[in-house]
């Protein structure tokens, strides 16, 4: 019989290596203050800076990271509740108008308009999964 090493309980050794009696003993951490010290020293200057912004919606404001400054509203329930302006709209409409006009962009990804011929004509469609 092995002695597990987090709770000292007494055990076969069948769980992984047999150093703990369990995965809940295995995952715990203890850790030391000399440890505790290392880590703190070693994560100084490393903390990322973080920016406030006003919810357009609800004008609560949130936190961000530098990663997330083009984050517009503090949720998503804020950003589906927030309404659009008909120019931002327009533009969207515009735009998506634009895209499958080139026959580029289809629901679920990207794609090219295929032409076709069978003995009924010529059809184009886009992508092959209509063919």
């Amino acid at each position: 019989m092995l002695n597990c090493e987090r709770c000292h309980e007494e055990h076969d050794g069948s769980f992984a290596t047999g150093r703990f009696c369990s995965k809940a003993c295995a995952n715990a951490r203890d850790h030391s203050e000399t440890t505790k010290l290392k880590t703190s020293k070693s994560m100084a200057g490393k903390r990322k800076q973080l920016f406030d912004k006003t919810c357009p919606h609800c004008q609560k404001v949130f936190r961000v990271t530098p990663a997330g400054l083009s984050r517009r509203f503090c949720s998503v329930e804020c950003k589906w509740a927030h309404p659009i302006d008909d120019s931002l709209r327009k533009r969207f409409s515009d735009a998506k108008k634009r895209e499958y006009a080139n026959g580029r962009v289809v629901v679920g990804g990207y794609t090219k308009r295929i032409e076709v011929s069978t003995s009924n004509g010529t059809f184009v469609v886009q992508g092959s999964f209509e063919v």
